[in-house]
C-alpha cells in the first residue's frame, strides 16, 4: 500500500487577523484630508475611516433601561356562579 492512499486531506487554515476597533470622534471641525474624518484608536485621535457606527463614548454609556409592562390576561372560565341574577358572560 503507498503512503498517498491513507493521507487525509488537510484542512488549510485562516491566519489569525485581530481587528481593531475605530471609532469616529464627535467633532465639528475636521482637519483631516478629503475622504477620510477624525476617528481614535487605542486612545490617540488620528485621520481614517471608523470601522465601528458609534462613538467610543456612546459605546462606554450604560444601555437604557426598558421598562417592562405587566400584561393582564382575562379568564376563559365564567366569573359568574349559576343563578346570580344581575351577571353578564362576556
Amino acid at each position: 500500500m503507498k503512503d498517498t492512499d491513507t493521507k487525509k486531506p488537510v484542512k488549510e487554515t485562516k491566519p489569525y487577523v485581530p481587528e481593531t476597533k475605530v471609532y469616529r470622534v464627535p467633532t465639528t471641525a475636521n482637519y483631516c484630508p478629503q475622504g477620510l474624518q477624525p476617528v481614535t484608536v487605542s486612545g490617540s485621535i488620528s485621520c481614517g475611516r471608523p470601522t465601528e457606527r458609534v462613538t467610543y463614548q456612546q459605546m462606554l454609556q450604560t444601555p437604557k433601561r426598558v421598562v417592562k409592562r405587566k400584561t393582564y390576561r382575562r379568564s376563559a372560565r365564567p366569573t359568574c356562579r349559576p343563578g346570580v341574577k344581575g351577571c353578564a358572560e362576556n
